[in-house]
């Protein structure tokens, strides 16, 4: 249309559903990989989205179950209604809401708990949340081993507390990764597309299976009593925490800036690493103590997390593509 202006028809569906006609005002942006964003209620401020849980249900797990789901749903405002809460129940709903990042009692009475999220989520980056949970996981693997060589139980407990700290950033990040897919100017300011929430999301919850796995294994030492162990063995053993915060450190580095090199670093140290932990487990049979059926769990939730790495690395692409077009396969970076 004359010498600048292309244009384009919209699917009547959609005008249909958000009620533009002649004469209707629609914001367009353009996001930096070039696709057009259409709004079709530019001047309109979405309400908030309000979730109501009534009480009591069978159970408070319900309840605290509900809190959870709707913070990751990204409701505004929670509010619990009852007609009496009780004291002790109370309380946890109180620990519940104070463990979910941003969300702030706002009114509490006898009958009403009402809560709201005070965080923008346009700017809070999910990149820098993932930056924190690795530096939490790793102090804490680091923080395992020293206890486990030093037998030092009041680490052990400090580890376990931690855990509950990367919970919080999980959940505010799962958070934060529904809104940007939800809303694309969201996305466009954390500098990151809808397959790349997909990934965050997988590789938050990798993450958090990780620092799980490090939560059990100190838990079980709480559980092992202080034992004289040879210097090989303890050698070993630290070797084989050392190569676990390797590959913490490459895969979740790794992906961050998308480098294909990590993905056979990782699973070389990955197939290291479970050479070493049978060698490790198969000396410690032979002394044929009581505890042994505890240390190899202790053994099993490292080599759990070595596959939560190697899985973390398989989300990075590769950098040649097979693209197909019509049918045909063609051919991108000397890749047929």
């Amino acid at each position: 249309m004359g010498g600048g202006t292309l244009l384009v028809s919209l699917p009547k569906a959609w005008g249909y559903r958000h009620k533009i006609s002649k004469g209707s005002f629609i914001a367009i942006e353009e996001s930096k990989d070039g696709h057009l964003i259409l709004d079709p209620h530019p001047k309109e401020e979405e309400a908030p989205q309000v979730a109501v849980i009534g009480y009591p249900f069978e159970s408070i797990e319900y309840v605290e179950w509900g809190l959870i789901g709707a913070y990751l749903l990204g409701y505004d405002h929670i509010r619990i209604e009852a007609n009496k809460i009780d004291s002790a129940e109370r309380v946890r709903i109180k620990d519940t809401i104070q463990n979910l990042i941003g969300l702030e009692i706002l009114e509490e009475t006898a009958d009403a708990v009402k809560a709201q999220c005070l965080i923008d989520p346009s700017l809070v980056n999910p990149l820098s949340l993932i930056q924190r949970k690795k530096v939490i996981t790793i102090s804490m693997l680091k923080d395992v081993m020293t206890s486990l060589l030093g037998s030092d139980r009041d680490l052990v407990r400090t580890v376990i507390r931690r855990d509950d700290e990367v919970d919080r950033i999980y959940f505010l990040l799962v958070r934060l990764l529904r809104s940007a897919v939800q809303n694309p100017r969201t996305a466009e300011k954390f500098d990151i597309t809808t397959l790349d929430c997909l990934d965050y999301r997988l590789v938050a919850a990798l993450m958090e299976s990780i620092a799980d796995h490090i939560t059990s294994i100190a838990q079980e030492l709480l559980n092992l009593p202080d034992l004289e162990f040879d210097k090989e063995f303890l050698e070993s053993l630290s070797q084989a925490f050392e190569i676990l915060e390797e590959m913490l450190m490459l895969s979740i580095d790794g992906f961050l800036a998308q480098e294909i090199k990590a993905i056979q670093e990782v699973r070389d140290k990955h197939s290291f690493l479970t050479r070493l932990l049978e060698t490790i487990k198969n000396g410690f049979d032979k002394l044929a103590t009581p505890q042994s059926p505890s240390w190899s769990v202790l053994f099993s939730y490292m080599r759990y997390i070595g596959r939560d790495c190697v899985d973390i690395v398989d989300l990075i692409p590769p950098n040649q593509i097979l693209t197909v077009h019509r049918g045909k396969a063609s051919r991108n970076n000397g890749c047929y």
